[in-house]
């Protein structure tokens, strides 16, 4: 008979499995660098995806995901701790999902392709390959490419600038057929919020206290990819050979546009007014408009966006600027002009897969279980070290209330000793639960 404590632990990761689908961008987005670099099976592999699924650009041309396409290409590319779901939503009156690649197909002939990365590594690794995939997409796709579209949300736009910036170095041939790129609510000189991140770890690093040095530890092990939105950083020289946790030591290079695509820029405000004080503090509640727009407080203009190529939405936030109807009308609206008169359409002889269900494999079990056991492991040291820190300040005045000799010293010792063999059980306990979780969801 199975005791119930395991039980409950594989039905726990069994739920948490379930949820996978949300929680997977989410962790890659604050430890993504943590999951690949230990390769974790929960790392987020880059790619394009479609209805949950692994686009294989290879096998574009038998038709495998789409059953027709057309010459003109829109590209999705999503934020922070997201994967290509977050653009989906439904409308008033309908339950069914669609979102702005939907949209742009029927009102323009467009194919949508969705690119999906782990939003923890540095935006510069995620540009590079951002650009390589781009460069696939235009070789493999059936017919020649005439117009491709960006269409990028927050982290997304400067991964998006970031990869052109690598197919420039690299002389990658779908630049040249990049007509526009819709740049919605992406922070192009960085988010307040991790400024803030920023001094909070360097303020309780510096006070003499151990146990708030941990906590500043824990908080910068925030991702790779959230440093870099500190001041919008997209290559890798802005972070390359530099103290990362630096207190504001901003180490951005300003990289311009591409000066033969168009570049449009949408932003949000929190309040109806946008010159309220809120609004112009905090913008959409995670990006400010001169952030939106790249223009500096000193007059500094890094992106040179045209004043007609710029719309704010008021009381519209961070996360609803991809899931707008008035949004959307005005991505349409730029989207038109100057786009090829007549669409090239190729449809394939096998029909298009419909959705299916997300099943984790193998890999993904084995890396959730591992992630699971780690954080355990780490929890249940931080909350050693921290309570033996806290130990040791009453131990110092009872030396000095009771002077004698040796006795505190022993009392300390043998306290110490019932706390580290205390979490010493929880490691083994830990490691015996982690092996049967993993036992049972691989069965």
């Amino acid at each position: 008979m199975q005791s119930e404590e395991p039980q409950k632990t594989g039905n726990f990761l069994q739920n948490l499995a379930k949820g996978l689908d949300i929680s997977k961008p989410v962790l890659n987005g604050i430890f993504g660098n943590f999951l690949a670099e230990t390769d974790n099976g929960l790392a987020i592999q880059a790619g394009f995806y479609r209805n949950g699924q692994n686009v294989d650009l290879s096998k574009l041309k038998q038709g495998e995901h789409y059953s027709q396409f057309h010459s003109k290409v829109c590209v999705l590319v999503h934020g922070l701790a997201c994967d290509e779901a977050y653009w989906d939503f439904t409308t008033e009156g309908s339950e069914e999902k669609t979102n702005y690649g939907k949209f742009l197909a029927r009102d323009l002939d467009f194919t949508p392709f969705y690119f999906r990365y782990n939003s923890g590594l540095h935006i510069s690794s995620n540009g590079q390959t951002f650009a390589k995939f781009l460069q696939q997409l235009v070789q493999e796709y059936p017919i020649p490419i005439k117009d491709l579209v960006i269409v990028a949300h927050s982290m997304g736009g400067l991964v998006s600038r970031s990869a052109c910036y690598y197919a420039e170095q690299e002389k990658f041939s779908w630049l040249q057929g990049l007509r526009k790129m819709i740049l919605i609510g992406s922070p192009h000189l960085g988010a307040p919020l991790e400024k803030f991140g920023n001094i909070v770890t360097n303020v309780l690093e510096k006070i003499p206290v151990s146990y708030t040095k941990s906590i500043g530890n824990v908080i910068n092990l925030r991702s790779q990819g959230i440093k870099d939105l500190r001041f919008g950083n997209i290559i890798d020289e802005d972070w390359k050979d530099t103290e990362e946790d630096a207190l504001l030591q901003n180490t951005r290079t300003d990289i311009p546009i591409y000066p033969d695509t168009e570049y449009y820029v949408i932003s949000g405000t929190i309040t109806k007014n946008p010159e309220h004080i809120f609004s112009k503090w905090f913008g959409d509640a995670m990006v400010r408009q001169g952030s939106a727009l790249g223009k500096t407080s000193d007059g500094k203009d890094i992106l040179l966006i045209q004043e007609n190529n710029h719309k704010e939405f008021a009381s519209i936030g961070h996360i609803a600027l991809g899931h707008s109807l008035e949004v959307y009308e005005q991505v349409l609206q730029w989207c038109k002009p100057g786009l090829s008169e007549t669409t090239e359409t190729y449809h394939s002889d096998l029909v298009d897969k419909a959705e299916g269900e997300i099943v984790l494999s193998k890999q993904e079990l084995h890396g959730l279980t591992e992630l699971v056991e780690t954080a355990i492991a780490g929890g249940a040291k931080t909350v050693e070290d921290i309570q033996l820190d806290v130990l040791k300040q009453p131990y110092q005045i009872l030396k000095k209330v009771i002077p004698i000799p040796g006795l505190i010293e022993q009392i300390e010792k043998l306290n110490q000793k019932s706390i580290t063999g205390t979490h010493k059980i929880i490691q083994e306990v830990n490691k015996k639960v982690s092996q049967i979780a993993k036992e049972r969801l691989q069965k």
